[in-house]
This record gives structure tokens, sequence and C-alpha cells, in this order.
């Protein structure tokens, strides 16, 4: 990937927030390679204003294509990434636009960037100036050949496998992401003093532990209502008992966790409500992803819809809940004379399903009611097995 010229900068810079469709349409005399390249960085601008928005302002910044941006982390979950750990030696050995690498290397005196794309390394090498990162070392290596050429032990490694297969699929078991962790596990750790791995939302947890053995924590990682990452930590030497399984909820600008360990999930008394109560409680996606559905109901003094609902009710309004909160209206059942009877003034709704056998789809149409409004209808299942519909207002 070329740099940009002084001119190009200023310009890039001068037309960060433009149209870009009626920008090509002015720029129809540059030379088309040209450009092409001012208009992909604009346009990636633009796609990290608020994906990192610290980087948005940095003039003379090189950006990837598309995918690159797409598939790269946040300015948020990087931030959380880099309180992990600290000390004299990093080496992230997945680098790509290297927004993780980023964060994280200023927490070390020495840090090691590695990237099989030569094109990516270019990028690295020349905002790794732009970003006052004066102790890094770029390296355009597949993550295998570098580990066999250095001798090196860090502090921490750092490792995000590629998710897609030769055919470009997305792929989510261990086995099948590049590097395979599943292999390189062992070896990681007797290269290393803590190995930080950052895993697809969609990885069965379980079965990941299983092969990575000496995970100490695994942070489920939500921002903005959607599971986005999970770490999985690993300390070498060690093997606890239990790994902790750490609920981190990214909302703006606020930060919550919810931590437990499975013992304590399964030992979890969890009282089940007949009907729902004057709150309803819907868990954050995090704490849905990590499993702590006895857990958050004992913590927070809940009683749970059913066993498999997943929702959770009480009197008194729960402010510390990690996750959402509705004031109960109405409860009914969901033959269509209830329907229409409860909600005949409704004409536009949130729906949304937990243990029910149609889907929100199927339901919308039954129901003949828009998406959005302020009324938000919960189709779920009780304890004693009766299928419902609650109408709420978000508190």
């Amino acid at each position: 990937m070329r740099l940009p010229t002084v001119a190009e900068i200023d310009f890039i810079s001068n037309n960060r927030s433009a149209d870009v469709k009626k920008l090509a349409l002015r720029l129809s005399s540059m030379p088309a390679e040209d450009r092409a390249f001012v208009l992909a960085q604009i346009d990636g601008l633009q796609r990290i204003r608020n994906k990192i928005p610290s980087w948005y302002g940095i003039d003379g910044l090189v950006l990837p294509p598309a995918l690159s941006l797409e598939q790269c982390s946040s300015e948020r979950t990087a931030r959380y990434k880099s309180a992990l750990c600290a000390g004299q030696s990093f080496c992230d050995l997945t680098g790509g636009f290297g927004v993780d690498f980023a964060f994280m290397a200023p927490r070390f005196e020495r840090a090691t960037y590695v990237e099989q794309r030569s094109d990516l390394c270019e990028v690295m090498q020349h905002n790794a100036q732009l970003l006052q990162l004066a102790h890094v070392s770029v390296v355009c290596a597949d993550a295998l050949a570098f580990l066999g050429s250095t001798v090196e032990h860090y502090d921490c490694i750092f490792l995000d496998p590629a998710r897609r297969d030769a055919n470009g699929s997305k792929v989510v078991l261990l086995e099948q992401c590049q590097p395979n962790l599943a292999e390189l596990y062992a070896s990681l750790l007797m290269r290393c003093r803590t190995l930080v791995a950052k895993l697809s939302p969609m990885l069965d947890i379980s079965a990941a532990l299983q092969l990575m053995e000496q995970t100490a924590e695994v942070h489920v990682i939500a921002v903005d209502g959607e599971c986005k990452e999970l770490l999985f930590v690993s300390h070498s030497g060690q093997t606890p008992a239990e790994p902790v399984l750490r609920c981190v909820i990214l909302y703006g600008e606020l930060q919550h966790e919810f931590s437990f360990v499975r013992s304590q999930e399964q030992a979890a008394q969890c009282v089940m409500a007949e009907r729902p109560l004057a709150y309803l409680y819907e868990p954050n996606a995090a704490i849905l992803k990590a499993g702590a559905f006895r857990s958050v109901a004992q913590e927070f003094g809940l009683q749970k819809l059913h066993q498999n609902s997943h929702l959770y009710t009480a009197n008194e309004a729960v402010e510390a809940f990690p996750g959402r909160r509705f004031r109960v209206l109405d409860c009914f059942g969901a033959g269509t004379a209830e329907l229409k009877y409860h909600l005949a003034d409704v004409r536009a709704a949130n729906i949304a399903t937990r243990n029910f056998p149609e889907s929100v789809a199927q339901l919308r149409r039954r129901f003949r009611l828009a998406d959005g409004g302020d009324v938000y209808l919960f189709a779920t299942t009780l304890s004693r097995g009766q299928r419902v519909i609650v109408r709420c207002a978000k508190v």
C-alpha cells in the first residue's frame, strides 16, 4: 500500500466528512489510481469516526481496505485489553490493522508487531510514528515462522486468530482458525508469562476451556448490548481450579462487570416466579453468553420466569442489574382473541422472544405491528408452561 503525498494528506483532512460519492464526481479528472486511494482513505476515516474516535483527527494516518476496518477491534475494546497486562516485552502475533497492538503496546517497554501481509506491515510502520509508538518493531512474517526464528520470552503474547477459511467463509472452532491455537496453546505458554487470545463471540466457551486448560480468566465483552469478543487469559505455570468468567459490559462511556465461576453458577439458588411482577429484567448479552443464568438471579434478588426463558422479575427496581429494566404493564396469553383485546391500541412495538415457539418475524406478522415505538413485548414461557406476552415500558 502506498503512502499519501503531502497534498493528499491536506485534501483528505479537509474532506474527511464529505460525501464520498459526490467527491468522486469532483475528482473525475484525477488519475484513477490516485482518486481511488484518496476516496478509500476518506471512506476509511468515516468508518473509524465512531469505532476508533481518537484516531479520526490524526492527519496522515493510513487506513487499510474496508474489510480490515470491519474486522478490527473498536477503541473501547482495545482500551479494555490494554489494562489486562503490562511489563517489559509484548508481542502481537496477528497484528492486522493494529488497533489492539497500538493500545496495548504503550503498557510495555518493547513491543513487536507480527503480520504476514506486507501491506498491513507498511501501514503499521507508517502509522506507528503518528501514534507515537517509537518503541515498536514491525516484522513481516507468519506467526509460526516468527516464533521459530526467535528465542525471546515475552511478558505477554497476544493473538487474534483469523476466523475465515481459504474460501473466505467464517469459521468458529479453534482448530479451524489460523494460527491453530488448539495446537499452539502449550508451546505459546512456554514463550510468555501471560497469553491473551481474542476469540469469536460465537465460540463454545466450555469446549475452548477443555483445549486451553491453563485459562485463568475468560472475559466476555459486550458493546452496546452486543457480544463482540471473548478474551481467554492464561498464565504460564498456573492451572487454576476454575477460570473466572468476567462479563464485561461496555455501554457508551460506562463499564460494568459481573464475575463468577461455574461452581457458583451450579450452586446458585434460583426462585421461579408464577407470573411477572412489577419489573422485568433482561440480562445483557455478556451475561447470557457466559451462562450466568442462576448467579445473576441470586446476586440481585430476582425471580426467574422459567428455567429456560432467561428473563427475571421483581417488585423492586434494581438499578445495578447488568442489563435492561422494564416496568411490566400487562401479561396475557398469546391467543388471537387475547392479542386483539390487549393490543388494540398498539400500532408499533419492539418484540423479543425468550423460550417461545414462534420467531419475532412470525409474531410481527401475526400481531400486524410495525417495528419500534415505546411498547416492548416479550413473548415467553412461564414456569408452569403457560405461553404469554408481557407488555412493558422501558425504565
